[in-house]
């Protein structure tokens, strides 16, 4: 593991330790919210020109190859996401002894990434991870 990496989970440890859990979930949801636009994803959709289009008009264009593909699928008032192996390049090859919160971190990109493409507030759920034990990480967002 890189020295990064330890010192990244190091800190996601003390913060389960000492931070009530609703302080954590922020600060992570957070540094989620800057990732989706440190990757280019959020200027990715900015560039998709996908103001004013209905969900279902955004799901289209989310179905392509280049952004989510087959990692997305549509419910009612929900979009879900499917991730076969974590891709956040802090855990991606080592699953070993990552702390289940990381996982709030996701919470936040995937909030920023839906906002952008939607235009609106949404509400994000972690329903599976594969950090958590899962064979896939399954991700719920829901607007109203």
């Amino acid at each position: 593991m890189n020295l990064e990496r330890l010192w990244i989970h190091s800190v996601i440890r003390l913060m389960d330790q000492e931070l009530p859990e609703a302080y954590r979930q922020r600060i992570l949801e957070q540094c989620g919210r800057g990732c989706a636009y440190g990757c280019g994803m959020v200027e990715k959709l900015q560039q998709a020109n996908l103001a004013g289009l209905t969900p279902e008009e955004v799901f289209a264009r989310l179905k392509e190859p280049d952004l989510f593909g087959e990692r997305i699928s549509q419910g009612e008032g929900c979009f879900y996401t499917y991730c076969p192996e974590c891709y956040c390049p802090f855990v991606n090859d080592n699953l070993s002894n990552i702390p289940a919160s990381y996982c709030d971190c996701t919470k936040g990109w995937t909030k920023q990434i839906f906002e952008t493409a939607l235009g609106r507030s949404v509400e994000v759920e972690v329903e599976a991870s594969i950090i958590r034990g899962d064979s896939q990480c399954r991700i719920r967002t829901s607007w109203s």
